[in-house]
């Protein structure tokens, strides 16, 4: 198991960098459970799964600042 906590330096444009304490390496062929918390609404992706270059991305559900649940749609995140 791991654990990385990650931080942010608040706005800048429409931006937001959220810089994690080390380096995370994501290995082909296993599945992670991954938790976005954020502070404002994002952009979405409105499927349940979404292929990327890299790879898919499924999401179960998510809660917004409303704390509303939405199936089915997946909030757009980049990692690199």
């Amino acid at each position: 198991t791991w654990a990385a906590e990650a931080s942010w330096d608040g706005f800048v444009g429409d931006w937001r960098n959220i810089t994690f304490n080390r380096t995370v390496v994501l290995m082909p062929g296993e599945t992670y459970n991954i938790t976005l918390i954020t502070g404002s609404y994002p952009q979405i992706h409105h499927v349940k799964t979404l292929e990327t270059e890299s790879g898919w991305i499924n999401s179960t559900s998510f809660v917004d600042v409303n704390r509303r649940e939405h199936d089915g749609w997946i909030p757009a995140i980049r990692l690199g």
